[in-house]
């Protein structure tokens, strides 16, 4: 026989349980959508899992280490300050369908100027200056400095972009599960208990894209979501506790 405070631990464990693995749920419908697209989401995971070239033969569906020389710089500027360098490459191994500038055919890769700075890069080309580049689906990836320094470019992998696209997912998936929880209300006159997971996926979503933004990674977009939606499932469930009826405080 179980007492009533033992009832209510096992229902609200049952609650909490619910309200987490549904958050979850919304998660990986929001990724499987994500990854449908061909969007900023799908494209940092191709990267992710793609395997590096062979040295002979490079192509845009693998990943490629190149030599390249610097042709052309210049930066852009915000606030009165420079931001970024833009770099005018020559890549002469790049793989086919790379684009090229229609007025010098080189390709083009964006560096912060505080980055560029660090490799050695000056904000004037210099026909001295040698790099090495890894490129993925026509894109420069990061750029190896004369002096050794790694950078990772920008416009081209955007976590922040990514960990955007599963936020609105995310809002998306929330919305038709609401309209078909409140259809099946309607058809059933059953309710479905939609607060706790909702909370959670708030939380998660909310946490997720504040830790990509800072971190600039869609991987903590992921941890940060699933740590967050459990700890709001277990606070919504305690706030929303409620006593368990009469049938259901004792059994045997």
């Amino acid at each position: 026989m179980l007492s009533g405070g033992t009832s209510n631990r096992v229902f609200d464990t049952r609650r909490m349980a619910g309200a987490a693995v549904g958050a979850v749920v919304v998660l990986g419908l929001s990724i499987l959508m994500a990854l449908m697209f061909d969007g900023a989401m799908s494209t940092v995971v191709r990267y992710k899992i793609a395997a590096p070239c062979p040295s002979a033969e490079p192509s845009s569906g693998c990943v490629a280490t190149l030599p390249a020389d610097i042709v052309t710089t210049g930066d852009t500027y915000g606030d009165d300050e420079p931001s970024e360098r833009r770099l005018g490459l020559d890549i002469p191994e790049a793989p086919v369908g790379t684009p090229h500038d229609e007025l010098d055919g080189t390709v083009t890769a964006w560096l912060a100027v505080t980055d560029a700075d660090r490799l050695g890069i000056s904000d004037r080309a210099d026909d001295d200056v040698h790099l090495t580049v890894t490129m993925f689906e026509g894109m420069v990836i990061d750029v190896t400095g004369p002096n050794g320094e790694v950078a990772t470019t920008r416009r081209a992998l955007e976590p922040k972009l990514a960990g955007l696209e599963l936020f609105l997912w995310g809002l998306a998936v929330v919305l038709v599960l609401a309209v078909g929880a409140r259809g099946y209300r309607q058809l059933t006159g059953r309710r479905v208990e939609q607060l706790p997971t909702f909370a959670a996926v708030g939380g998660g979503l909310s946490v997720g894209m504040v830790a990509v933004l800072a971190m600039d990674t869609i991987w903590v977009f992921v941890s940060g979501y699933v740590v967050a939606a459990v700890i709001v499932a277990a606070l919504i469930t305690r706030v929303l506790r409620e006593p368990v009826p009469d049938s259901q405080e004792s059994g045997s």
